[in-house]
């Protein structure tokens, strides 16, 4: 009896022994630990930073010498350093052929007057105290291409006399047609704007009661007329809307169950019309 009180003694004295030898040893460690560990710790904590994410993404582009092209994106937050790279250069030293905008999260890098040099792979990066992001795209010229200005469209050269084919046959046909043809087809072809189209969609959401919701999406032009619809009737003055280039946001504040329900948003202008939707719905039992 007395031999295993001796043991078991002993055993607690070499634990105790060994917690005291690892307590030096992390003391140590702190010592030497680079002090810069601790404050990107805290900036990262502090910062109320959120870290950047693509909602849609640059498009690969095949396109005709001459033309101006637009390269967009958009992230999840507007709060982040931008820079544009081609081919891994940054655009910032290649002159200033190149403009950059930004409009909240949604960036855009146009280039003027593109030629065989401006190929590449173009590349936009995003990055703030929480994290980065980047993505890139294709831009493609094809000299085949040439702009034909009388008629403001892309025609191929050996497609000459195709052309001048149809163009006999529509002559003969407008002798029969109405005059109000005429009229719509000038006016479509004297606007010179392009016909609206969504590049990232609205999103269906399911959310708590009492929440501010935002639906959000990106046209390919921002010159348009826009309206915002609920269940196909018009919106009351307690929705928001905003337009910031060709991004379109609706916020409802503080929803409820009444606000539940299909959101369509419609745009147009005289080169065409483009809409799409989402469903919104209120769950109760959230919060």
């Amino acid at each position: 009896m007395h031999l295993s009180t001796t043991s078991h003694k002993t055993s607690i004295g070499l634990i105790q022994e060994e917690l005291q030898t690892r307590s030096i040893r992390q003391r140590r460690r702190k010592r030497h630990r680079p002090q810069h560990h601790f404050l990107q710790r805290n900036l990262n904590m502090g910062s109320g930073q959120t870290k950047p994410e693509f909602v849609s993404y640059l498009v690969d582009q095949n396109v005709a010498a001459g033309q101006d092209v637009t390269l967009r994106c958009e992230a999840n937050t507007g709060e982040v350093k931008v820079e544009w790279e081609k081919n891994g250069r940054s655009l910032e030293s290649m002159g200033s052929k190149y403009t950059t905008r930004q409009c909240g999260a949604t960036f855009t890098l146009i280039i003027r007057n593109i030629t065989k040099q401006d190929e590449g792979k173009y590349t936009i990066r995003l990055w703030n105290v929480a994290g980065s992001a980047s993505c890139s795209a294709m831009v493609t010229v094809d000299i085949r291409f040439r702009l034909a200005s009388a008629q403001g469209h892309l025609m191929r050269p050996y497609l000459q006399e195709e052309l001048q084919t149809r163009s006999i046959r529509q002559r003969r046909r407008k002798r029969h047609r109405p005059q109000h043809h005429f009229l719509q087809r000038n006016l479509n072809m004297g606007s010179g704007q392009t016909k609206p189209e969504f590049v990232s969609y609205l999103v269906d959401q399911n959310v708590a009661e009492l929440q501010d919701v935002t639906l959000r999406c990106v046209a390919n032009t921002g010159e348009v007329t826009a309206e915002w619809e609920k269940n196909g009737r018009s919106l009351g003055s307690k929705y928001t809307t905003r337009q910031c280039g060709a991004t379109f946001t609706l916020i409802i504040r503080n929803i409820t169950k009444q606000d539940e329900g299909k959101y369509t948003i419609r745009l147009w202008n005289e080169g065409g019309s483009a809409s799409c939707s989402a469903m919104v719905t209120v769950d109760k039992r959230f919060g």
